[in-house]
C-alpha cells in the first residue's frame, strides 16, 4: 500500500469522517488533489460501503481550459460509474458582494456543493485540501493579520458535513501516488500566477521553510491543531451571549463581556446567518460592537455579502439588506 493510501485511511479513521451507509459528494476540479481524492474514496468503497457522486463546479474563468477540465472531470466520473453534478459559475459582482474575484468563487463553489449534495441526498462533502493547503492558508492568514479562528485553519470535518480527507498529505505524496499509478489530471496554470497571494507563499515560502526548516509545514499544521481545540472552548463560552437558535445577539450581554469574546461571538452569530465571517474585517466587527450601546437602537451597519447588523430591542440581529430597507447610518 503507497503511504498516501495508508495515510488517507488514517485520517478517514482517526475523525470518523465516512459510516458505512453514508452519501459522499467528492468535490472533482480535474487537478492532482481532487483527482487523487476520488481514487483513493472509490478504493475506499471496498472497505466500507458507502454512496459515491462527483461535483464540478467549471468557473469559466480560462475559456477552452475551464471547459477541457469539465470534459476531463466527466470522463472520469464515467470510468468509475459515478453520477457527477455539473454546474457554471457566473461571477459577475452584484451589489453587495466581495470584490476579490478568488472570494466571489469561493462562495459560488460552497453554494454550488451544498446545493448538490442536497439534490442527490448527501450527507457528506468531500474536499481535496492537503496539509500543504492547510499550512498556506494559515500562513496567509497570519499575514493578513487573523486572529485565533483563523490561524486555527481548515477543519478535517465541519458541522455542516465538509470533510477533508487528504488534510494530512504533503502534496508531493499526491504527485508521487499519481505518478506512480500513471493517473493524468489537469494543470490550473492560475496557480502560477504571482499576483495571488497564495501562488505567492506556495511557490516561495512554502518552498523556503522546506529548504531550510525541514518538517516545519507538519508543524504549522500541528500547531493549529491546538489552537482549533482551544477555539471551541472559546466558541463555547461566545454562545452564551447569542439567544438561542434565533441568531440574535444579546447587546446587554455583549456590552458587559470582554471585548474578545463579544468579537468572537459576532463572528458566531454571522456564520449562523449565513455570512462568512472570513468576509468580516476588523472594521465591520468594531462598528457591530458599538451596536450594543443603548443609544444605538434603530441604528445599523452595513457588512459584505448582502447583510446589515442592526439594534432592536436589546439584540443585535443580521439581516439581508433588502429586508431592512436603506442603510439609516
Amino acid at each position: 500500500m503507497h503511504d498516501a493510501e495508508d495515510t488517507f485511511l488514517k485520517t478517514l479513521s482517526r475523525h470518523e469522517m465516512i459510516r458505512p451507509g453514508d452519501r459522499v459528494l467528492a468535490a472533482v476540479s480535474g487537478g492532482g488533489d481532487s483527482v487523487l481524492l476520488l481514487h483513493l474514496l472509490v478504493r475506499h468503497r471496498s472497505r466500507c460501503p458507502f454512496t459515491l457522486h462527483v461535483a464540478h463546479l467549471n468557473h469559466a474563468l480560462r475559456g477552452a481550459e475551464s471547459d477541457a477540465d469539465e470534459e476531463f472531470v466527466k470522463a472520469l466520473a464515467a470510468r468509475f460509474t459515478l453520477p457527477i453534478a455539473c454546474g457554471r459559475a457566473d461571477l459577475t459582482r452584484r451589489p453587495g458582494e466581495p470584490s476579490s474575484l478568488e472570494e466571489r468563487a469561493r462562495i459560488a463553489r460552497r453554494e454550488f456543493l451544498h446545493e448538490s449534495a442536497a439534490a442527490a441526498s448527501c450527507n457528506r462533502i468531500a474536499l481535496g485540501h492537503t496539509l500543504d493547503d492547510q499550512s498556506e492558508t494559515i500562513l496567509m492568514w497570519l499575514l493578513r493579520g487573523a486572529g485565533r479562528g483563523g490561524l486555527s485553519g481548515m477543519e478535517p470535518v465541519t458541522a455542516d458535513g465538509i470533510i477533508r480527507p487528504l488534510i494530512t498529505l504533503r502534496r508531493r505524496q499526491v504527485r508521487e501516488y499519481l505518478g506512480a499509478a500513471g493517473e493524468p489530471y489537469r494543470e490550473d496554470l492560475s496557480n502560477e500566477d504571482p499576483s495571488r497571494l497564495r501562488n505567492r507563499i506556495r511557490r516561495r515560502l512554502i518552498a523556503l521553510l522546506d529548504a531550510e526548516f525541514p518538517g516545519s509545514v507538519e508543524t504549522i499544521a500541528s500547531a493549529a491543531a491546538l489552537l482549533a481545540a482551544e477555539d471551541a472552548c472559546l466558541d463555547e463560552s461566545a454562545r452564551q451571549l447569542v439567544r438561542g437558535t434565533e441568531g440574535f445577539l444579546y447587546a446587554a450581554r455583549a456590552a458587559a463581556a470582554p471585548p474578545a469574546l463579544a468579537r468572537r461571538a459576532i463572528r458566531l452569530l454571522a456564520g449562523a446567518r449565513g455570512l462568512d465571517p472570513r468576509a468580516l474585517g476588523r472594521r465591520h466587527v468594531e462598528e457591530i460592537l458599538s451596536l450594543t450601546d443603548p443609544a444605538m437602537e434603530g441604528r445599523g451597519v452595513d457588512l459584505p455579502e448582502g447583510f446589515r447588523a442592526e439594534r432592536r430591542g436589546g439584540d443585535i440581529v443580521f439581516i439581508r439588506r433588502e429586508q431592512g430597507g436603506p442603510s439609516k447610518r
